[in-house]
């Protein structure tokens, strides 16, 4: 009997054994259901964050234009009177209060690559202007103004 009882203790012993991992398995999955949890609450901060970004970035550049193809004439170029010169070819009066402020950009490749189209490590990489010609980027005061110029064109 002493052995029965013997094996009956080591059962004993593996069932408690096998409950006490079943319980830290319930706490741990518990554990993983709260960090998913708080994940998801986090992500979902993330992507209104990143919406309310994307619109703060549209709604900023909501009143520019942007005009290619026009070429530098010198360093000292005033832009505003090429602007000018534009609205008058499409019948569109200007003034100095229309415009927020006006300046060139250099258009540059997405990919980044070295000088000369071969591709190259990170370390050496960078960008690639795409056009000889920079374009004119032009903020209005009022979007309005914006396109009425759009519309004379």
């Amino acid at each position: 009997m002493t052995s029965f009882e013997g094996m009956l203790n080591k059962q004993y012993e593996h069932i408690q054994k096998l409950q006490q991992d079943y319980n830290a398995m319930k706490t741990e999955i518990s554990d993983i259901k709260q960090s998913i949890d708080n994940l998801q609450h986090k992500q979902s901060n993330l992507l209104s964050n990143l919406s309310t970004c994307v619109d703060k970035f549209e709604t900023g550049r909501r009143n520019n234009l942007e005009i290619s193809g026009i070429p530098l004439t010198s360093k000292n170029e005033n832009l505003f009177n090429i602007l000018h010169r534009i609205g008058v070819k499409v019948g569109f009066s200007l003034t100095a209060t229309d415009i927020d402020y006006i300046h060139r950009v250099w258009r540059f490749s997405s990919k980044e690559t070295l000088r000369g189209g071969e591709e190259s490590s990170a370390s050496q990489l960078e960008p690639v202007k795409t056009s000889t010609i920079p374009n004119i980027i032009v903020r209005f005061t009022q979007r309005k103004r914006k396109c009425e110029l759009l519309a004379a064109g």
